[in-house]
């Protein structure tokens, strides 16, 4: 009975071995680890509908020991995204909303789909984006930023418009000023405006695993969040070079620091990030603005 019921959906696996499926529910499609709790919750609930019974954890672990197999050794290869993904020229941004819609975004203008040919998934976390509308200007943002500069706000929309492309280099935006200029709120906005989720803003990741957690629940494998710093607090030299490290290679950055805190510093291949000793903010090989 278990078989029957998970042959409705289809399987796949990632190039690293994650064994996926996708469920049809309510007339549209989801893409699910097979073991994820949302998977194990739609098997029950399939078994429930078709036999009124409750499935034990035994006939459970089986069947999903089985799942995996035939996902890893007798289905296709899938690349499995987050909120953004390329296929034959077009972009394809997840709304991650409950009927799993995106948009497809091509050289002819934008459309919102039920059914991308791209798969997404949905790490914990993930807010639904807006549905888009047509018309408006990107300047009614501008009123709402404490920018010093016309040209800050060119910055801004330049990195928005990176962050929304499939693939790298990305650039680092960074945002400096004194205590209280609202750093922090406008790094808020910028991430919701591409990414939403439930934790907008963190600190200082204290070991390269809490990073490496935060990028892969991001934009195709990149820091999700915004991380900030002050004069109190000095990321190791270790955390800087994986942090550059995934802000070129994958999706991309936003950090925040006070004045005379943090001095950065990149490679001519910009592939690394050192930490220097306390002083004046240099300028970064990235973009950089300042708050008001």
């Amino acid at each position: 009975m278990l078989t029957q019921i998970a042959a409705c959906g289809e399987l796949f696996h990632t190039a690293t071995g994650t064994a996926f499926a996708d469920l049809l529910v309510d007339g549209h499609r989801e893409s699910w680890p097979i073991r994820s709790k949302r998977f194990r919750g739609w098997l029950r609930r399939r078994h429930y509908e078709a036999t009124g019974g409750a499935l034990n954890g035994h006939a459970i672990s089986s069947e999903l020991d089985l799942l995996e197999a035939r996902a890893q050794f007798d289905a296709p290869e899938r690349c499995v995204h987050v909120r953004i993904a390329e296929h034959e020229d077009h972009i394809y941004l997840d709304l991650a909303d409950e009927q799993w819609r995106a948009v497809e975004i091509g050289p002819d203008g934008w459309q919102v789909i039920k059914c991308p040919p791209v798969r997404f998934r949905r790490p914990a976390g993930i807010l639904p984006l807006p549905v888009p509308e047509q018309g408006g200007s990107i300047e009614a943002l501008l009123p709402l930023l404490n920018l010093s500069s016309r040209n800050d706000f060119v910055l801004v929309v330049a990195w928005l418009l990176a962050a929304l492309r499939p693939g790298g280099p990305y650039p680092v935006l960074a945002i400096s000023g004194e205590q209280g200029s609202a750093k922090t709120v406008l790094s808020k906005m910028l991430k919701a405006l591409v990414d939403p989720n439930a934790a907008p803003v963190r600190a200082l990741p204290r070991e390269e695993r809490d990073l490496m957690i935060a990028a892969n629940n991001g934009f195709n494998g990149a820091p999700r969040a915004s991380f900030g710093a002050n004069s109190r607090s000095r990321a190791p030299a270790s955390w800087a070079r994986c942090l550059m490290q995934q802000c070129v290679g994958c999706r991309h950055c936003l950090v925040f620091v006070s004045l005379a805190c943090l001095e950065w510093q990149t490679s001519p291949c910009g592939r690394r990030l050192a930490e220097q000793p306390c002083g004046p903010l240099a300028p970064l090989r990235a973009l950089m603005m300042r708050t008001a």
